[in-house]
């Protein structure tokens, strides 16, 4: 149960509760999903189910997504893992991004579906493709670890880059890993500062406690670098 709980928080984030709600036939598909996720925002997970269910049922791709998510995690709905996978599993067959690289998550975890390392990678490439960032940093970990395909530094970085250049933290914060171990590149303190200084710039609390780390050393960037976030914040 710890490590499926533990998956969920890389899913995603979401929550809450609110009296029933009748949902109007008027309001579009996108219209219903949009208001599911401020229900989610809010913390109001069965009001978010609602607008979900009937946006899902209708054939809407994300809020089949949420609707999946929503069941994995037991947000506003009895936890049901073979529900979920179910609905993930519509969304990903409409081409949803975000369902694609989740059931990727799945498989490489085992949560729902046989663990398969090749399912996963194969559901991230799929997303990777319509530049969803999270699916591009996962790939980038797996060729970080060789995770279903032979250990590669340069393809690591090459997917890690095109994740953090779109502004994925974790991404950024794995760059700068990279660059401190020296694991799969040239080790280089001050390109790992200068990635992690990015990721905890966005909240990336593990970047902020790297960037700590090395200043206790007595680096330099570091230090500055936490006099900069110091200031900002």
């Amino acid at each position: 149960m710890k490590k499926f709980r533990t998956f969920i928080v890389m899913m995603v984030a979401v929550v809450g509760l609110v009296s029933s709600v009748e949902v109007s036939a008027q309001i579009s598909v996108e219209e219903l999903c949009n208001k599911g996720v401020e229900f989610l925002d809010a913390d109001q997970n069965e009001s978010a189910v609602c607008y979900f269910q009937e946006a899902a049922e209708k054939g809407y791709a994300e809020a089949q997504y949420y609707l999946g998510l929503c069941y994995l995690g037991g947000y506003g709905v009895d936890e049901n893992v073979e529900e979920g996978i179910k609905w993930i599993r519509m969304a990903v067959e409409q081409g949803n991004a975000k369902a694609q690289n989740d059931l990727g998550l799945c498989y490489e975890c085992g949560v729902g579906v046989p663990q398969s390392n090749y399912e996963a990678i194969k559901l991230y490439c799929i997303a990777a493709e319509q530049g969803f960032a999270p699916a591009q940093c996962n790939i980038g970990r797996c060729y970080d670890y060789g995770i279903c395909v032979p250990q590669d530094g340069e393809e690591a970085m090459k997917w890690y880059l095109k994740a953090a250049n779109q502004g994925l933290a974790t991404a950024q914060f794995n760059i700068g890993a990279c660059y401190e171990t020296g694991d799969i590149v040239e080790q280089d303190y001050t390109q790992a500062v200068y990635w992690y200084l990015k990721a905890a710039r966005q909240g990336n609390e593990y970047a902020n406690e790297q960037l700590g780390f090395l200043a206790e050393e007595g680096n330099a960037d570091a230090i500055e670098a936490l006099k900069q976030l110091e200031e900002e914040y």
